[in-house]
């Protein structure tokens, strides 16, 4: 499940940075520019925001019908929502975890990225060589070749840490990076964060701390905000993909 964001107009993700020269093909010859990784809009070029729900970040920016893009990308729809896409020709040309579908980079497992010329709708497959979904496990277990130890393969969070440990574990809940994706400077505010652990508790801490007994969970949180733009106002919701967590003996 990726980050879903409801949106009617405008929209806003992260504050972009400032500065930074409009996105080209990216690389080492200037700033990341679209479908680059990123953990904050200071990451991305321009004028360019980070999408947080898409694996490893994913800089962009909203478009409108086929608006202009920066060089090496072209506004189509992910998740309903018109976004700058990173263009490809093949599978080479996105980072691990993305397929060249259509022409464009988007999530392996994605539902639909679309074209506004047509070029059709994302089919979810892996790319040639891409991750097999295995957790990053090594195929005989541990990443030495020995025993795999509980921890081994287990997913981090840009929203948690640690994701894993012995019980019983005391893990921080980071909400102050989804909360700036609500920018005052955009007309936005942000009104409630909703974290549920997993276990039968919720939050509504921005920056929770909840401690673990052995075992294995799926801890979710939504956020809650309003932007208003051009005399307009609409609700901005964000929910992010469940953070595993696991609680070892």
């Amino acid at each position: 499940m990726f980050l879903l964001l409801a949106l009617a107009g405008n929209g806003c993700l992260l504050a972009p940075s400032d500065g930074a020269p409009d996105g080209g093909s990216g690389g080492d010859s200037g700033a990341p520019a679209v479908g680059s990784a990123c953990t904050s809009g200071a990451d991305c070029a321009g004028d360019l925001s980070c999408h947080l729900g898409l694996p490893g970040g994913y800089c962009t920016r909203v478009c409108e019908g086929g608006g202009a893009c920066p060089v090496g990308s072209v506004c189509g729809v992910l998740d309903g929502q018109p976004l700058c896409l990173r263009l490809c020709a093949d599978g080479t040309a996105c980072r691990a975890g993305y397929a060249c579908v259509s022409e464009v980079c988007i999530p392996e497992a994605a539902d639909g990225g679309s074209r506004p010329d047509g070029g059709g709708t994302g089919d979810g497959g892996a790319r040639d060589g891409g991750p097999e979904g295995d957790g990053g496990l090594a195929p005989d277990g541990g990443a030495d070749g020995g025993p795999a130890g509980p921890c081994d393969g287990w997913p981090p969070s840009d929203f948690a840490e640690p994701t894993c440990g012995p019980a019983p574990l005391s893990v921080r809940f980071l909400g102050d990076p989804i909360a700036s994706s609500y920018p005052a400077d955009q007309g936005c505010t942000f009104y409630e964060m909703q974290w549920d652990f997993g276990d039968g508790t919720t939050s509504s801490e921005i920056d929770p701390v909840h401690v673990y007994e052995a075992g294995d969970y799926e801890a979710v949180v939504k956020s809650f905000g309003q932007c208003c733009m051009d005399g307009s106002c609409y609700d901005l919701n964000l929910d992010l993909a469940p953070i595993r967590i696991r609680a070892h003996p």
